[in-house]
Order: structure tokens, then sequence, then C-alpha cells
């Protein structure tokens, strides 16, 4: 997720959300104890995601500060409709992480990490790793080595990039008139 847009509920001085994308251990962001709080991070596209990760502060061992996490995905910005992948219930050892390997059929544009009211939450980085979809005329595809395809013309097809020619329209064993073959 390094580099992508990011918000937060609540800001705790200068600990910013934008240090959760900067690629820095060292720069967290912390939420504003008491309310309810939450990070989200817009990857820009949806993506098929292979690893989603919420690092802790490495800058000390506070234990409150990273635990009762949940972490979750969705394609609506405000989360009206969202899958939670995981849950940091307890604080683990120091630098201890929320780290998931979602086995998803869809792909999310939004990752949340959210803690409840009275919980103080610091967050270090949030990474993300996956496939791009592409989005085709009639179709999504993240990965086309499940398809059926014969041949490169329907892989194109299948891309929508153009109409695949089919084994049984042209042959060697095939005659065609001048006219069709033009086309």
């Amino acid at each position: 997720a390094l580099g992508k847009d990011v918000s937060a509920n609540t800001i705790n001085g200068g600990f910013l959300p934008e240090y959760v994308v900067d690629g820095n251990l060292a720069t967290p962001w912390a939420n504003v104890t008491g309310i309810a709080a939450y990070i989200t991070v817009d990857l820009g596209a949806p993506y098929l995601l292979d690893f989603v990760a919420a690092r802790s502060r490495r800058d000390m061992n506070q234990e409150i500060s990273r635990q009762q996490w949940t972490m979750e995905l969705s394609n609506d910005e405000a989360f009206k409709e969202s899958v939670v992948i995981g849950k940091k219930e307890y604080p683990g050892s120091f630098g201890s992480d929320l780290e998931v390997y979602p086995s998803l059929k869809q792909a999310y544009r939004y990752i949340r990490v959210s803690a409840p009211a009275g919980r103080h939450i610091v967050i270090s980085e949030i990474e993300a790793y996956g496939k791009k979809y592409i989005e085709t005329k009639d179709r999504i595809y993240s990965d086309i080595t499940n398809q059926n395809l014969k041949n490169a013309s329907e892989l194109s097809e299948a891309l929508g990039i153009e109409k695949a020619v089919y084994d049984n329209e042209y042959g060697v064993n095939l005659l065609i008139k001048r006219g069709k073959a033009a086309d």
C-alpha cells in the first residue's frame, strides 16, 4: 500500500495517517483514545489481495496499542458492506503484527484497520500485495490460468482485446472464399 491514499477518523497529535503508507516503521499513526478508531487505505482500484499486514509500532513496547485490531476489506469507502479478514485480539510480543493471507475470490479497493472505543491503537505501516483486477467488457479477470482457452486468439478475446478466431472457422482443410478471408 506504499504511497496510496489514506484517511483516519481520528489523529493523535503528530501521528498522521499518511505515515502508515510511507514505508517507514519508525513513523506510526495513532488515534485519540476514547472513541472507536479506524484508518483506511484506498488502493485506488480493486485488487485480489494475496497478503495484507498491519504493522505495530516499533518505537516503544506498548501492549495496549497492539491489541483488539480488526482488519476488513470493502469496495465501499464507507464500509457499509465489508468482509473481516483478520483480528488481533491479544498484544503478543513486542513488534508483533496482524498478518493475513486472504483466500478471497473477490477483489477489494479499501483496507481498514479499526479498534473499539476505549482502545489506543498505533500502527506503523499497512502493507498490501496482490494483483490488480482487469475489467473487460464482459467479465473481470485477475487470473486467466483457470480459463478453458485453446490458443492465443481466445486469450485475446477473453481479455477484451479482440474477437477470437476459432479453429473451426479457418484451417488447412477448410476452404473459404476470398471475400470471407478479407473480413
